[in-house]
């Protein structure tokens, strides 16, 4: 086997896509992070998220990739909003 590719080799190729293209630069790691707040955001279970990012514990997925972001804030207050009423009357 092979050993692992160090990301400089993958974040200079990837530079030179980001150059050819017009655009700013990113690295591999922030394109992780993406990965992970979008899978995150469609549901995906945090099991499947953590194998499929190759970490050992979802804690460590949960402290290094997952942000709390602005937009999911507000998601999260409008899932409140708009679920349906809950009745607090005691029942007899």
């Amino acid at each position: 086997m092979g050993k692992p590719s160090k990301n400089s080799s993958y974040d200079t190729h990837l530079y030179k896509l980001c150059d050819d293209a017009g655009t700013r630069r990113f690295c591999m790691h922030a394109l992780r992070h993406t990965y992970a707040m979008r899978a995150i955001e469609r549901g995906v279970q945090l099991k499947i998220l953590q194998q499929l990012l190759g970490h050992a514990s979802i804690q460590t997925m949960m402290d290094r990739y997952v942000h709390v972001t602005d937009d999911s804030l507000v998601n999260a207050v409008r899932q409140f909003e708009n679920a349906a009423p809950v009745s607090c009357e005691k029942r007899a």
